[in-house]
């Protein structure tokens, strides 16, 4: 690989992040682009670039509504999913307690069931 100079490398930047834009353009009628959803996929393209399978956590636990938002999966259909068990939650307290996605249980389910 050639060594770049900082200002090679900011013009390559500038190029990669146009051909993303129009990447991700093209499929803003599919699916609402949103930061965190660019951010997903950029970390699914390094890892996959880089061989760097690492999972990180950032929350143990997050509410139904941001869970439903990350995954984009309608929140209507998470309620019936927690109701069967497919999304595993923590245990409320009191019956207004919001519902919250325990994420790490979720992880470990995951591995164990690919």
């Amino acid at each position: 690989m050639k060594h770049l100079t900082s200002l090679e490398r900011s013009i390559l930047q500038l190029k990669i992040m146009s051909r993303l834009q129009d990447v991700f353009s093209e499929f803003e009628n599919d699916i609402q682009i949103t930061p965190e959803y660019i951010l997903e996929t950029l970390v699914k393209f390094m890892q996959e670039v880089t061989g760097d399978n690492k999972v990180e956590l950032p929350y143990a636990y997050v509410s139904l509504e941001k869970y439903s938002r990350n995954t984009e999966i309608p929140l209507d259909t998470c309620r019936t999913m927690v109701a069967d068990g497919r999304i595993i939650t923590r245990p409320k307290k009191r019956a207004k307690d919001r519902i919250e996605v325990n994420m790490i249980a979720m992880l470990k389910d995951a591995v164990v069931n690919s």
